[in-house]
């Protein structure tokens, strides 16, 4: 039974939803994280990368199949500290 479960598991396929960051990577040899953000809509997404709530980096990729890879420069204190968030949005 548990691998019947595993194997339906498997098989199914995930969905993403327009405007949704669909994977994230810290580049620690460059000091910038990496987004890819999925939307059908738009030309462009631009991202911003913010540290204790304020903005620290931003960047910007045009869609291509609606995905784009942002890639954000941030200062090399910020590269994977807890308090680092990022919004994304269409243009």
């Amino acid at each position: 039974m548990k691998k019947l479960l595993v194997l339906i598991l498997a098989v199914l396929p995930t969905t993403s939803f327009g405007g949704e960051v669909t994977y994230t990577q810290w580049n620690n040899y460059r000091s910038r994280l990496e987004i890819t953000y999925f939307d059908t809509t738009g030309k462009s997404a631009v991202c911003t990368v913010f540290y204790n709530s304020k903005p620290v980096g931003a960047g910007s990729a045009y869609f291509s199949n609606g995905i784009a890879n942002v890639k954000v420069n941030v200062p090399s204190g910020v590269v994977g500290g807890d308090n680092v968030t990022y919004a994304c949005r269409t243009e």
